[in-house]
């Protein structure tokens, strides 16, 4: 069978897809993404709303690439309070509080002892929250939730999405880490380890992520190339691709 027969006639998802890839090359640089811009690319991803398509796939594990570089670097870097958010802190908390219809927006770098201490009177404000107060999580951290998206949509081989969640644990390992460590504190590790004798060096560098670019550029170069035929194969997808 000729290749280009088998490849579909409209390529409006496929060509939106393939300008979605481009636009992410153009911020490719991991210390000029924040959790805005993914958060506002995954609401890209899904008003193209393609999953039929594997370049759709390839695309959202190119964003969680660039999601996970980007936690990564924030580990490595002592940013806990950002990578807390890529990885760990749910965007959105509603507090439903008996009594009341409507719930109560949790503030992200609160904690609810300290939100809701005017709540509790005397009845102490720990007692209060366990009794009158339950917690629904509206919106995941971007990185868990695109690493949900891809594992929901069984599309993706079973290899990547491991990587991710390897990857996944490597940067909570290092948050863990830098976050115990008596040696620089809380600053830059990378630039430490580059600066220490060798020994500390290595023990230092062992426990950081100091993830790169390479996977996300291999997605990039396979979607260049199945955009003229999303049905050629793809060592990043599923096979065979699931019914």
């Amino acid at each position: 069978m000729n290749m280009a027969s088998a490849c579909p006639t409209d390529r409006r998802p496929e060509q939106a897809l393939l300008d979605f890839s481009r636009r992410l090359d153009r911020r490719a640089a991991p210390w000029s993404i924040d959790e805005p811009w993914l958060v506002e690319c995954a609401s890209e991803l899904a008003r193209i709303d393609a999953p039929e398509l594997g370049l759709y796939w390839l695309a959202a594990a190119r964003l969680t690439e660039l999601a996970l570089v980007r936690a990564g670097l924030c580990a490595d870097g002592g940013e806990l309070t950002a990578v807390g958010d890529l990885l760990l802190n749910p965007r959105l908390i509603h507090v439903h509080i008996k009594g009341r219809c409507v719930p109560v927006e949790k503030e992200r770098h609160t904690p609810l002892t300290v939100q809701f201490a005017s709540w509790a009177g005397d009845r102490g404000v720990k007692s209060w929250l366990k009794h009158q107060t339950t917690l629904q999580i509206v919106e995941k951290p971007i990185l868990t939730s695109l690493r949900d998206m891809l594992a929901g949509g069984g599309r993706l081989a079973p290899s990547y999405l491991e990587s991710v969640d390897e990857r996944m644990q490597r940067i909570a390992d290092t948050v863990n880490f830098v976050a115990c460590s008596h040696g620089p504190g809380r600053s830059d590790f990378g630039q430490y380890a580059a600066s220490a004798a060798f020994s500390e060096a290595v023990f230092v560098q062992a426990h950081l992520c100091r993830f790169d670019t390479a996977v996300f550029q291999a997605l990039g170069r396979e979607i260049e190339t199945m955009a003229g035929c999303p049905d050629r194969p793809s060592r990043f997808l599923a096979e065979p691709w699931p019914q």
